[in-house]
């Protein structure tokens, strides 16, 4: 942050009050004035508010007041996991109006860490969001499906927010009675799982895992391969999308005439990799569930000296291109754009009043061999 900014605004602190304002408001209109003048730059990260607040002079609850209120005008995105952005008013785009590009809208993800938050998907769907005039509630379960339920339920309280993306982690009993307390005109557009709970439909756009892992075994099985192994984690097996990826193959596997046991699922807790369970062999084809799982196997392969011709044939199953993992593997690869961009069509009509039926769109990809 600029010398000249923090002056400013340490010189209001010390003044503590004028014109009969809390101190709160004069830095919130302060700041305002910085973003709209563009001296804070769009996407710019503050400081942490202990930090910021510890310069400027002021209590880090006076600080949170002021930048809340710039949050409310859609001027900064916060975040307890990345912090507080920038985010500069912009020209409304796809004819949406002055009322509508102030609307804000919480994204829920799973988790986020430096292979997601960069991932091609979130960079799309942030983008798209953007496009579209609507301001980012951005938080993270860590995967814990109780922690994701919390932020679902906060984000159905707070006023300044008019509905959410859902990077889904939680069961559908558990969904099911969140979304009895989902306030009217308030729309959820889930992703990666479609909710299954009886007399209720939902907005979804989703990876078709089904579809995604029938051509992967396929094409396996009718080269000449025999089993197909499914590699997880362990807390991913209640997934649905897990279950489609095993159905998928059991599909594939009964075209080419083969048994039910030509599929496995084989589970590991905390990077822990059970290679003596995976076989190995031209005959055997490893699945890897997530980009997760797959780095985990690449790290826990060096740490016990196993080769890549040890493992494969092998395949992912990925939503964007990720740069940790080698060019070599094959990978079936979503078309993350096209979820990004309907997720967020979707829920943008949904915030413009729209009353049709509800959409569950079912996203395709391809085998990529090598994708350099």
């Amino acid at each position: 942050m600029d010398h000249k900014s923090l002056e400013e605004l340490r010189r209001i602190a010390a003044e503590r009050s004028r014109c009969g304002k809390p101190v709160f408001l004069l830095l919130a209109e302060c700041m305002e004035r910085l973003i709209r003048d563009k001296v804070w730059k769009d996407a710019q990260r503050l400081p942490p508010d202990s930090v910021l607040a510890e310069k400027i002079g002021v209590s880090h609850i006076t600080l949170a007041k002021s930048l809340n209120e710039l949050r409310k005008k859609d001027l900064v995105q916060r975040s307890r996991s990345l912090g507080t952005f920038v985010y500069s008013p912009k020209e409304n785009i796809r004819g949406t109006s002055a009322e509508n590009s102030r609307k804000m809208v919480a994204l829920l993800l799973d988790d986020i860490n430096s292979q997601t938050i960069g991932s091609e998907f979130i960079r799309e769907l942030l983008q798209n969001l953007e496009k579209a005039g609507i301001g980012v509630l951005l938080q993270s379960a860590g995967n814990r499906p109780a922690q994701q339920e919390r932020q679902l339920l906060d984000a159905m309280l707070n006023p300044d927010c008019n509905g959410a993306l859902v990077w889904m982690i939680l069961s559908n009993e558990v969904i099911g009675k969140v979304l009895e307390k989902q306030p009217a005109h308030w729309p959820v557009v889930f992703m990666n799982e479609s909710p299954a709970v009886r007399h209720r439909e939902y907005d979804a756009v989703v990876y078709d895992g089904l579809g995604a892992a029938y051509r992967i075994g396929d094409e396996f099985f009718a080269s000449g391969g025999r089993e197909a192994v499914l590699l997880t984690a362990d807390w991913r097996l209640h997934y649905d999308s897990v279950r489609q990826r095993v159905q998928g193959l059991c599909q594939a596997a009964a075209k080419h005439n083969l048994p039910r046991e030509s599929v496995r699922v084989v589970s590991y807790r905390e990077r822990e990799i059970p290679f003596e369970q995976l076989g190995c062999g031209k005959r055997r084809l490893l699945v890897f569930v997530s980009d997760e799982d797959l780095s985990n196997t690449l790290s826990a392969m060096l740490e016990h000296g196993i080769s890549a011709a040890q493992m494969e044939p092998w395949i992912g199953i990925s939503y964007s291109q990720n740069r940790f993992v080698p060019a070599s593997i094959p990978m079936f690869r979503f078309d993350s754009g096209l979820m990004a961009s309907k997720a967020v069509d979707i829920l943008t009509a949904r915030l413009h009043g729209a009353q049709s039926a509800f959409k569950d769109i079912k996203i395709s990809g391809k085998i990529v061999h090598n994708h350099n």
